[in-house]
């Protein structure tokens, strides 16, 4: 009973980080493609239908979970990543290789953004307070 309890705290935090992940390569995507003009026009439409997804997965997934199983879901998850695999794929091909900025060049900001993180007094506040609210769940959980 113990173990599984561990098991699925793992596996939660796995999920939403990969959630956060996912979310963070399409925006870093769509912001190395767009103009800002474009960006303007496309974005709102952008979160519009992601909203929309969000809330008929949950919805769906509420109602199908005790008519289908856990196990049928994770297969129908495993699935549909398929067609997403594809999808992100023909979307890089189409889009191409983001070009980086003056700053960028180089490999100056670092590979992985970290100095950037620091550079930004709004970044590390929020940073903090993501930190701050895990810990707190982790205590309180």
């Amino acid at each position: 009973s113990r173990g599984m309890s561990f098991a699925a705290a793992i596996i939660y935090v796995f999920r939403e980080a990969y959630i956060v992940i996912v979310i963070e390569q399409f925006w870093s995507f769509v912001n190395s493609v767009l103009t800002t003009e474009q960006a303007k026009r496309i974005n709102g439409p952008f979160c519009a239908v992601a909203s929309m997804g969000s809330f008929l997965g949950g919805t769906l997934v509420s109602q199908w979970a005790t008519v289908l199983g856990s196990e049928a879901l994770l297969l129908f998850t495993a699935g549909s990543l398929v067609p997403t695999a594809f999808l992100g794929v023909l979307a890089y091909k189409l889009g191409g290789e983001p070009k980086p900025s003056a700053e960028e060049t180089g490999g100056r900001l670092g590979h992985t953004g970290i100095r950037t993180l620091f550079r930004s007094r709004y970044l590390i506040f929020i940073a903090d307070s993501v930190h701050c609210a895990g810990s707190a769940v982790q205590c309180l959980g």
